[in-house]
């Protein structure tokens, strides 16, 4: 296994040697092709990457259009999102 932080904040952990067209897995096992994007735990997108690597995109919410960035926030309403990452966790909340 490989985990890497990259400059602009995502973590990425992949497994070293494996074919560079290799499919991901989601959390409930399913595959996804390279490209594919797919929402986990209610609001964080992911994308599959070469070598079976996942990546974070960033946050979705149904009062959005748009995806918030890692480390972004934006505001629909009276409700600003925050879409967080610190030392590899991810967090999204509201205030």
């Amino acid at each position: 296994m490989e985990c890497k932080k990259h400059s602009n904040g995502t973590v990425t952990m992949g497994v070293i040697g494996r074919s560079f067209n290799a499919k991901c897995k989601d959390n409930e096992g399913r595959e996804r092709n390279q490209g594919e994007r797919w929402v986990e735990n209610n609001y964080f997108e992911k994308t599959c990457k070469e070598r079976g690597r996942v990546e974070i995109s960033g946050c979705r919410v149904d009062a959005l259009n748009y995806l918030i960035p890692v480390n972004g926030s934006a505001t629909a309403g009276n409700l600003e999102y925050h879409c967080d990452e610190k030392n590899g966790a991810y967090n999204f909340y509201t205030k």
